[in-house]
């Protein structure tokens, strides 16, 4: 009997200790950590940047803290969530998970310089270089420098047709951009330039105003500008001021019947010394 007795004891000494084993396998059993998706981007794209900009797995979903860097004519202003509501005025910020997509808005500081340019209208590839910076974007390129063109402080994505008071240019275009004028730094720190267009007109000769398309005087002058004034700086930066201010030429005479008059007088003493 007590050899049985010994039996059960040690029996339900098993049991005890299988089943406190059980618990304690399944309070500590290893489960591996689930990742999580950060998303960040900015607004407007040429507002500034993030020390984590695009998109960001994270092993384990641990906390993750982001800085919103505003650039040059920019200021933060607030965090949103990708859907436009409110997130937080706190920055840097740090973000809890499950997966989160969120904004850095910025605001823009007073008045930008303004400037006035001609160039070529080119769809070139954008400065952001980033995943969701993938598209091309319209830009004024003067002699090798690039203007990268923004309406609403939005960069005009995707190269497609946009109007300008109804001026509709296309790829190769010569035109004339006014606008306010700001730098800013891509993902890699290099500077670019941006201009918020208030004004995007096509290059317009105001000799064929005066003379018409067909006239030999107004082929003279071409071949004046393309023959000889062409041929030195001094004679490239005059055509160039020649057609950046056409557009108000064009308007003034336009409006001014005696202005035409006296520019007319003045281009025809100069083709006789040109003859």
């Amino acid at each position: 009997m007590k050899q049985h007795g010994l039996i059960l004891m040690l029996i339900a000494s098993v049991s005890s200790y299988a089943s406190a084993n059980e618990i304690f396998t399944t309070t500590t059993s290893y489960k591996p950590p689930m990742d999580c998706m950060l998303y960040i981007t900015t607004s407007p794209q040429q507002g500034g940047t993030t020390t984590k900009p695009g998109e960001h797995f994270i092993q384990g979903c641990s906390p993750q803290t982001v800085e919103a860097i505003p650039h040059t004519g920019f200021t933060f202003s607030h965090w949103e969530n990708n859907d436009g509501s409110f997130l937080s005025y706190e920055n840097p910020i740090t973000i809890e998970f499950p997966s989160r997509s969120i904004v850095a808005v910025f605001d823009t500081l007073g008045d930008f310089p303004n400037i006035r340019l001609m160039g070529t209208y080119t769809c070139n590839e954008n400065p952001c270089m980033g995943y969701l910076c993938s598209r091309d974007v319209w830009s004024v390129m003067e002699d090798n420098d690039i203007y990268y063109l923004t309406k609403d402080w939005e960069w005009l994505w995707g190269c497609e047709p946009i109007s300008w008071n109804g001026y509709t240019p296309k790829e190769g275009d010569s035109v004339i951009v006014e606008g306010e004028v700001s730098e800013a730094t891509d993902y890699h720190a290099n500077p670019y330039i941006n201009i918020e267009v208030e004004n995007l007109s096509p290059v317009i000769c105001p000799i064929e105003l005066i003379y018409k398309n067909d006239s030999w005087k107004t082929e003279l002058l071409r071949n004046f500008r393309d023959n000889v004034l062409s041929r030195t700086p001094e004679g490239r930066e005059l055509i160039k001021l020649y057609y950046l201010w056409s557009p108000s030429i064009i308007q003034a005479m336009e409006n001014n019947e005696d202005f035409k008059d006296e520019a007319k007088e003045m281009i025809n003493e100069a083709l006789l010394l040109i003859q």
